[in-house]
């Protein structure tokens, strides 16, 4: 992806500059499908850290899109679209397509997530799981020295043990001072009921949200 589009995408002043509304590209893996009924057709992985959700103009549109792309997990795609909000310390960037023809899959992809035998909450007969035990993330000095607030999203794996197997970086908070790589850290102590689908233990993707709040 352009390097340019790369420092959109991760933009994360105070006062942002207005957002161009002319088309520009962004590729990367497919890491999320939804399958409920809002605008948003799938999240793509740019690279680790720095992610999109991919919208529709419409919930009907999406879902009709939905249908027209049959896309997978772990795909590679590129979409041609406008660039509606840039990711924040809270929140991923949203990118807006008109048509299915604006998202068109590319030869290959990261091939070092697994997703056979991994289920997500789209898969019929599934029952999730719930967190069993969690740990807060600890804040570095040098992130708390640089006051540094926000949330980090970590992707995860949960085995049919309900241990965290796999987790990688989807919505970066800070780089810099160390905050992402505590949110990997703690996310991967995490432990859950395991999921079951039809009343045996699952593997399951899942995303978590680890928040950094300094206290006043």
């Amino acid at each position: 992806m352009l390097p340019a589009l790369v420092a959109l995408v991760l933009a994360m002043q105070p006062e942002r500059a207005a957002i161009p509304a002319d088309n520009q590209n962004i590729c990367g893996t497919v890491i999320e499908l939804p399958c409920d009924a809002s605008a948003t057709l799938l999240t793509l992985l740019v690279q680790p850290g720095v992610s999109a959700k991919i919208l529709a103009s419409s919930p009907a549109e999406a879902r009709q899109m939905r249908m027209d792309l049959s896309l997978a997990r772990e795909e590679r795609v590129c979409a041609t679209g406008v660039l509606a909000q840039h990711q924040d310390a809270v929140t991923t960037a949203t990118f807006v397509v008109s048509a299915a023809a604006d998202v068109v899959p590319q030869a290959g992809g990261t091939g070092d997530w697994p997703t056979a035998d991994v289920y997500t909450a789209c898969d019929t007969g599934l029952r999730a799981g719930n967190v069993r035990t969690f740990s807060r993330p600890t804040y570095t000095k040098d992130a708390m020295k640089a006051q540094i607030q926000g949330a980090a999203w970590v992707q995860a794996i949960v085995g049919v043990t309900g241990q965290v197997e796999r987790a990688r970086l989807v919505k970066s908070l800070d780089a810099e001072h160390g905050l992402d790589d505590e949110a990997l850290k703690t996310a991967k102590q995490w432990t859950f009921t395991p999921a079951t689908r039809d009343g045996t233990p699952v593997r399951t993707q899942v995303m978590l949200e680890l928040t950094f709040t300094l206290r006043k």
